[in-house]
């Protein structure tokens, strides 16, 4: 099966689905990260099943604080590409060079993207520059319901269907895409189609400043959450404030009251929204 020797050449299971994507004809262009040992094979592996595989101009090479920098891409340092796939090579040369031009129509276009959220990303653009790029809080506000289809919080953690921020959780045309993707996914991996349901139908704060707390094993009784266990992208104040609670009150999507029991903990808000997604 296509989709197994995808997850087991790629690094990330969410990098092979979007192979996957284009090989179904869901997607005409997808976009992902690879180490540059894995460059040959995946080359490789595209000139077999007629795909066209376009590299970045430059290697990105993590620095020892996390963060990359751009290198020559004949840098003997250990880094990685930006791959472009598509079964046309002049759509994968059109989505490279709409990136470097920072031309977000035409790439949200050739990634597949519903016209309305590529608007959203436009118009928002600046304001998420501030909020680390990240328009999260932005489609929350947005939202009149999270469906669980559209939880993107979770690529940290591998498991998502769409690859793009909704201009809202209950956006129908993302809707839409995300659940062809599911038909994909379960069509040629039912095991993963279940487990990334299972995954994604979970309850996200999301921080401004901490990025993704996922809180799991949890139970609902009108606006309190109870709970027993967090994950979390990298240690940090809300993840130790969270692990010392066991309840969460909504006061508003941007106010949350944590609790152990009965007893107060600590507070939340501002930068800060939960998402519930079911």
């Amino acid at each position: 099966m296509i989709l197994n020797e995808l997850m087991q050449l790629l690094p990330r299971k969410i990098f092979a689905i979007e192979m996957l994507l284009v090989f179904e004809d869901i997607k005409p262009v997808c976009r992902i990260e690879i180490e540059d040992k894995t460059l040959d094979k995946l080359t490789a592996f595209c000139r077999t099943n007629n795909l066209a595989l376009i590299t970045s101009d430059f290697k990105f090479v993590k620095t020892q604080d996390g963060k990359a920098m751009m290198m020559p891409t004949n840098s003997p340092l250990k880094g990685g590409f930006f791959v472009y796939i598509s079964k046309q090579k002049t759509d994968a040369i059109k989505a490279k060079d709409a990136e470097v031009a920072l031309d977000h129509k035409t790439f949200g276009e050739l990634l597949g993207y519903p016209a309305c959220c590529i608007d959203f990303f436009i118009k928002h653009y600046e304001e998420a520059a501030k909020m680390h790029d990240d328009y999260t809080l932005l489609t929350l506000k947005n939202s009149e319901s999270l469906d669980w289809r559209l939880n993107i919080s979770l690529n940290f953690f591998d498991y998502r269907l769409i690859s793009h921020f909704p201009h809202s959780f209950n956006c129908q045309e993302s809707i839409a895409l995300s659940q062809k993707i599911l038909d994909v996914l379960t069509k040629h991996n039912p095991d993963l189609a279940r487990k990334t349901k299972e995954e994604l139908c979970t309850v996200i704060i999301y921080d401004d400043e901490t990025g993704v707390h996922v809180i799991k094993n949890t139970k609902t009784e009108q606006n309190t959450i109870h709970y027993t266990d967090v994950m979390l992208t990298s240690p940090n104040r809300i993840f130790t404030l969270l692990k010392m609670s066991n309840k969460i009150k909504i006061i508003t999507r941007n106010h949350l009251e944590l609790y152990n029991d009965n007893v107060l903990t600590g507070e939340l808000k501002g930068d800060v929204g939960i998402l519930v997604f079911n």
